[in-house]
């Protein structure tokens, strides 16, 4: 039976230790960007573990978990007592998570991760028949399972020494993996880490990379600082909870703004002719083209709403348009003729705008 313990809810009074747990979600998040757009799952802060992805299908049922014990290090790990304790929380994790009551798969499996930004050698044995395996950037992803005998024997002594009388959670150290990622030791070091990972991922499609990390770090803000109530963990509490449609429409609504702010950057004379933008409205028309792709997933927005659902009701107006100006304008003109709106004439252009942007731009 697995533990509860007031340490779950310790991490959310560390400020510096949940920071470094987010940049490493982010940092996984965007590193398997192409594997996790077409899933779906949860990410879970300070839940069970660290941070934990949880993966469902269509019925909602768990298929798998990874959890991680994320910690930032300023030196070089070796089987230490640090790291056996650390294994020893992998390991009641791995239980906790096979008696949480959330419903999961007939195939259900889960990973126990240990991630940090430094090395980790692990070595047993004496001279001469020492063995050794290193996780660092040349080796970064290692699993318990494929380490040399000797290394593995002498972790699961030393586990199930710190184990006592919950000696069954030893079954759990096969499902333990170990983790590097290669950030620096600072804050801006890891910002920076992650903005280069933005840019890999999605290339040009957004104008400022750093604003887009700040976005994203800032999903995980709530659960962050929501509490594990009755100091007990359970994955069916969505207070604890960024799902996968979040994280998707985040990401969708930093795309389509940048498209827009090229679009408009590129052709901006001929847009303001088309729709007869003086240079003064020229200005309040971008600061409302990018204020409307919050506003279209606002359901209190009713306007903003029914722009966007009357720009994708007459996608027909792509095969008569030859470029966005001329898409705009007959947007807009079908849009005046057919319905009133309680936005102004600038703020309407310039969400109908915006609209026609994630019409012609799609979301992979």
């Amino acid at each position: 039976m697995a533990n509860v313990s007031k340490s779950l809810n310790a991490g959310v009074h560390n400020a510096t230790g949940i920071e470094f747990q987010k940049h490493c979600v982010l940092f996984l998040l965007l590193d398997n960007y192409e594997k996790l757009k077409e899933r779906k799952y949860f990410i879970c802060l300070e839940h069970h573990d660290d941070f934990l992805f949880c993966f469902q299908n269509g019925n909602g049922e768990l298929t798998s978990i990874d959890a991680y014990q994320a910690k930032k290090s300023s030196g070089k790990w070796g089987v230490s007592d640090e790291l056996c304790d650390i294994l020893r929380k992998l390991v009641e994790v791995g239980v906790a998570l096979k008696e949480d009551s959330i419903q999961k798969n007939e195939c259900y499996s889960h990973a126990l991760h240990f991630v940090t930004n430094d090395a980790i050698t692990l070595r047993a044995g004496s001279k001469p028949k020492v063995v050794t395996t290193t996780i660092n950037e040349s080796n970064n992803w290692v699993e318990f399972v494929k380490l040399d005998k000797k290394i593995r024997d002498c972790l699961e002594e030393k586990v199930k020494k710190k184990l006592k009388s919950n000696i069954t959670a030893l079954n759990e150290v096969g499902n333990i993996k170990f983790c590097f990622i290669d950030f620096g030791k600072t804050r801006q070091g890891h910002i920076e880490r992650l903005i280069g990972k933005f840019i890999l991922t999605f290339s040009n499609k957004v104008k400022d990379p750093n604003a887009a990390i700040l976005t994203l770090l800032e999903l995980f803000r709530e659960i962050e600082t929501a509490f594990n109530q009755g100091y007990k963990a359970k994955l069916l509490d969505k207070k604890k909870r960024v799902e996968s449609d979040v994280i998707n429409e985040a990401l969708n609504i930093i795309t389509s703004q940048q498209m827009a702010f090229e679009t408009w950057r590129n052709h901006r004379k001929d847009f303001a002719k088309s729709l007869g933008l003086n240079l003064i409205q020229q200005r309040e028309f971008e600061l409302h083209f990018n204020n409307s792709f919050d506003l279209f997933k606002d359901y209190h927005q009713a306007e903003h709403i029914k722009i966007l659902s009357f720009v994708r009701n007459n996608s027909q107006l792509l095969e008569s348009c030859t470029d966005e100006v001329m898409l705009v304008e007959e947007m807009f003109k079908k849009f005046k003729s057919e319905n009133n709106s309680q936005l102004d004439e600038v703020e309407l252009k310039a969400a109908v705008f915006a609209a026609c942007i994630e019409l012609i731009n799609p979301h992979e």
